[in-house]
C-alpha cells in the first residue's frame, strides 16, 4: 500500500464525493458505502480510489471484537487443568 497516495486520495475525497452522491453514499451502510466508492471510477475507467478501497477492506475484514479469542481461555485453562491431575 502506497502511503502517499493514500493520503492524497483522502485529502481528495470530500472534493470527488459531493452533492447527491455524497447523500446517497451516507444513506448507505457502511459496506455498502465503501463498495459505492471503490466502484467510482475517472474518466479514463480507473478507480479513483484504489488505495483507500484496500485500506476499507482490511479494516472491515478485522474482527469487531476479541470474543472468540476469549472464549478459547476457559478451554485452555480446562486442558491445563486435566494435564496436571
Amino acid at each position: 500500500m502506497d502511503a502517499n497516495r493514500l493520503a492524497q486520495e483522502w485529502r481528495t475525497a470530500p472534493i470527488e464525493i459531493e452533492g447527491s452522491l455524497r447523500a446517497r453514499i451516507l444513506a448507505m451502510t457502511v459496506e455498502e458505502a465503501w463498495g459505492k466508492i471503490g466502484s467510482l471510477k475517472n474518466f479514463m475507467d480507473q478507480p479513483i480510489f484504489p488505495e483507500l478501497s484496500k485500506l476499507a477492506d482490511i479494516v472491515l475484514s478485522l474482527p469487531h471484537s476479541n470474543a472468540e479469542a476469549e472464549r478459547i481461555f476457559p478451554i485452555v485453562t480446562d486442558v491445563k487443568c486435566k494435564k496436571k491431575k
